[in-house]
């Protein structure tokens, strides 16, 4: 039992440092390292090519509620059985 103790000690050290690691590392990506980098979709059109994706995105989401939805009628149905002993 004092083996798992340590072992479960040892994990949630390493759990830690991992997490913190990266941590560090998206702190560092966050840095400005001089590079202007220009992600204005839209300096060459009005914006009417992207509509697509929002009605893709919406019939994604409208899928999933309705799974999620119609997911739990399988479970009001009633099993009956019966248990035969024989002497």
């Amino acid at each position: 039992m004092h083996y798992s103790i340590e072992k479960a000690q040892l994990m949630k050290k390493i759990n830690s440092a991992l997490i913190l690691m990266f941590l560090n590392v998206m702190a560092i990506a966050q840095e400005k390292t001089g590079a202007d980098i220009n992600v204005d979709i839209n300096k060459d059109n009005d914006g009417s090519s992207f509509p697509w994706i929002y009605i893709v995105g919406a019939l994604i989401v409208i899928v999933l509620i309705f799974a999620l939805l119609s997911g739990g009628r399988g479970g009001d149905r009633v099993i009956e059985r019966k248990t035969i002993v024989k002497e």
